[in-house]
């Protein structure tokens, strides 16, 4: 990676952190910053970079691109001090709480130019693409529904419900096997731990073609789960993250056995597809986020414009709560 390409990450806690370490080994990073300027600090003497205020970041143009990792209800604020300033700007998801902030983001990126990524990490796990491969030679038939799973305990949010926090992730996958329009869509909710905060969810998008999509989330779950299960016509595939990299994506084929619409397992036709890539998916992603920044690639999957589609539907799954 060419080190004249300078960035600067905003926000060191847990997953600004990752962030950082993947910048650095790419000879990337030029600084950090953090509301806590002790945390920035304490950050830049680790990973031998500049420290700064937020105040520095946002008084003139210090890096060739700007990362913003930190907590979700300070995004709006951050990124209209920063899409006047820098030319490139990745953000973490999601880009805003609400449609209303993002659709001003949109007129920001749409006066100043901006490139603009968002850390939408499926789409870079290797399991993704190997599975769209397989659908893509139709082997598998047509894909009938996706039914997502992600559950764990905590972390517990304060300013996020789960359905802001944990579904986008899965809705960029959803929407990059499903372009037909969405013609239904419901969700239920429940708070379990902090009254005002969803904590558990269950959601459910119906399209135009009649396929289907159900999300259910969790952060009040004792076991981790992180489950994408696409179901077709002839088969039934299943990537579990939580799995060794050789079991992560499983198939198993169905067949009819009479008029009744009877299916069953097909025996024979039950294995694992094994993941030869094994570079993690935070690092691809930021690899391909500098090399659209650089102007090597003209379009990458994690943009504003799937982000809005993302945020809209959150939007309008929250209001049938």
């Amino acid at each position: 990676m060419n080190d004249k390409f300078k960035v600067i990450v905003v926000g060191c806690g847990n997953w600004g952190l990752n962030h950082i370490k993947f910048l650095k080994k790419m000879n990337c990073l030029h600084g950090v910053a953090d509301l806590d300027e002790k945390l920035s600090q304490k950050i830049s003497n680790i990973y031998k970079c500049n420290s700064f205020s937020l105040k520095e970041v946002f008084l003139k143009k210090r890096s060739d691109a700007l990362f913003i990792c930190s907590s979700a209800a300070s995004h709006f604020s951050l990124l209209k001090k920063a899409m006047p300033i820098y030319k490139n700007i990745f953000c973490e998801k999601p880009v805003t709480l609400n449609l209303k902030h993002f659709k001003e983001i949109i007129k920001l990126k749409n006066k100043y130019k901006n490139r603009f990524a968002v850390g939408h990490l499926l789409h870079y796990h290797p399991a993704i693409p190997l599975i769209e491969g397989i659908i893509k030679k139709k082997r598998l038939g047509k894909i009938v529904s996706i039914y997502c799973v992600r559950k764990s305990f905590g972390k517990f949010r304060k300013e996020e419900d789960i359905i802001q926090s944990l579904i986008p992730h899965d809705l960029s996958i959803i929407f990059r096997f499903f372009k037909k329009k969405i013609v239904k869509i419901g969700s239920h909710a429940s708070s379990v731990l902090n009254k005002n905060i969803f904590d558990t969810a269950n959601c459910f998008l119906e399209f135009l073609d009649k396929s289907f999509a159900y999300i259910n989330v969790s952060w009040f779950s004792p076991k981790k789960k992180r489950i994408i299960q696409i179901d077709t016509n002839k088969a039934i595939i299943t990537f579990d993250d939580t799995l060794e990299l050789q079991k992560k994506v499983h198939i198993q084929y169905i067949r009819k056995i009479n008029k009744n619409n009877f299916f069953i397992f097909q025996k024979k036709k039950n294995f694992y597809i094994p993941i030869k890539i094994k570079t993690p998916a935070l690092s691809i992603e930021i690899l391909e986020v500098i090399n659209y920044f650089k102007g090597k690639i003209k379009k990458i999957f994690n943009n504003l414009e799937e982000s809005e589609k993302i945020i809209d539907t959150i939007s309008k799954l929250r209001k049938t709560l």
